[in-house]
């Protein structure tokens, strides 16, 4: 089984690019993929391309084909993208403190023009879309396999439950009474972990072990068993730097203090509101403002590649600025699609030259594992296409 996974944030308008190049350069990489993986706008690419694949795959040689495929998902992100350039309206609601900055309107709106009302349980590519339920307070995924399969949950609801970012967008309630979130109230799923790589592989993991009728949860050697049918191309420009994490523990302990000793015996009940602002979410527990950046992303890669090892779990990382990113966002989406558009060019020229120098070597000595290129030749595209 292989895996695709996008971070949530800002990295999906640079690593869709270097995996049209992927594609390019090896046709039929994508379509390899059985599942997708995502959180956020990771969430968005991920349902974009399982949707337009599974299409694909029922439609026969009269589909678009994957490089189509791959533009559109681009067309669309960037799409997305635009939607969060800061008008006079969006300032007079963040200063309020009270709503959200964003109301999601024209967000979902795209969202419904892309996916209509199809479900989850409609794909044929396989899913896993991670948010964060603030009503148990606790991580939740959406997927359309089993064991616990979604047949309720469509494209849309998926998507803005991933999606719905503290102070910038409001909390998502979907109105169903049925299925194993019904009508909780959902947050982005970075709240969680803003890599999803760890969540796609258990859910594999459960799956694989399903079909052979065991219980992932109480098999001791399920991961001996499925490990090794399991492959991740993990995408993403999550901050990893650690000083930044321990600086931001700090302001969560101090936080906590202030408030407790202004508050003293209060309580923090669970989010009850779909409306809210910084200084709600301030009073009322700092620390889901923070929990974005305490480098679960970080762990995540390294506990993946851990399990699956080098050659069967790729984590591809561009550098990024996120401070310099938000501001482009908030000023120029235009620019900042233009910015991003040139730094996936130099990485895929830089992944390229690697790939070059390593085919110099002889063969005892390359070590395809650290290079994308390699690795995509080598590891993702040596087996058989998936026919189910």
């Amino acid at each position: 089984m292989r895996i695709i996974s996008f971070d949530g944030g800002p990295s999906a308008l640079i690593t869709l690019r270097v995996l049209r190049q992927l594609e390019a350069r090896f046709p039929g990489f994508v379509e390899r993929a059985q599942m997708f993986s995502g959180t956020s706008t990771g969430a968005f690419v991920s349902l974009y391309l399982a949707h337009a694949l599974s299409l694909r795959q029922r439609q026969g040689v009269q589909a678009p084909g994957c490089l189509d495929i791959i533009d559109g998902c681009i067309a669309f992100n960037e799409r997305m993208t635009r939607q969060f350039k800061v008008k006079a309206i969006n300032i007079l609601r963040l200063i309020s403190g009270l709503v959200p900055m964003y109301d999601g309107k024209a967000i979902r709106e795209i969202l419904e023009e892309t996916f209509g009302e199809a479900k989850l349980c409609e794909l044929e590519k396989m899913v896993v879309i991670e948010a964060f339920d603030s009503t148990v307070w606790r991580k939740a995924t959406y997927h359309q396999f089993p064991p616990d399969a979604d047949f309720v949950t469509t494209l849309v609801d998926a998507a803005l439950a991933s999606s719905a970012f503290p102070v910038l967008m409001p909390i998502y309630r979907s109105g169903n009474t049925v299925g194993r979130h019904k009508n909780d109230l959902m947050m982005d799923g970075a709240l969680s972990n803003n890599s999803t790589a760890m969540t796609a592989l258990s859910d594999a993991l459960g799956y694989l072990a399903y079909q052979d009728g065991h219980d992932a949860g109480e098999d001791d050697l399920s991961e001996a068993r499925y490990l090794p049918q399991i492959s991740i191309l993990s995408l993403g420009c999550t901050p990893q730097s650690p000083k930044w994490f321990e600086k931001c523990a700090e302001m969560d302990a101090s936080m906590r203090m202030l408030l407790d000793s202004l508050f003293r015996d209060s309580k923090h009940p669970p989010m009850r509101e779909m409306q809210y602002g910084w200084l709600w979410l301030l009073l009322h527990n700092f620390r889901a403002a923070l929990a974005f950046i305490e480098g679960g992303a970080q762990s995540d890669a390294r506990y993946a590649s851990e399990l699956l090892g080098p050659r069967q779990f790729f984590r591809f990382r561009p550098p990024l600025n996120s401070v310099d990113f938000v501001v482009s966002l908030l000023g120029n989406p235009d620019a900042l699609i233009e910015q991003t558009g040139q730094v996936a060019e130099v990485q895929w020229r830089q992944a390229l030259e690697g790939y070059r120098l390593q085919q110099k070597l002889p063969p005892e000595e390359r070590e395809p594992w650290r290079n994308l290129v390699s690795w995509a030749e080598n590891y993702w595209m040596q087996d058989p296409p998936p026919t189910g």
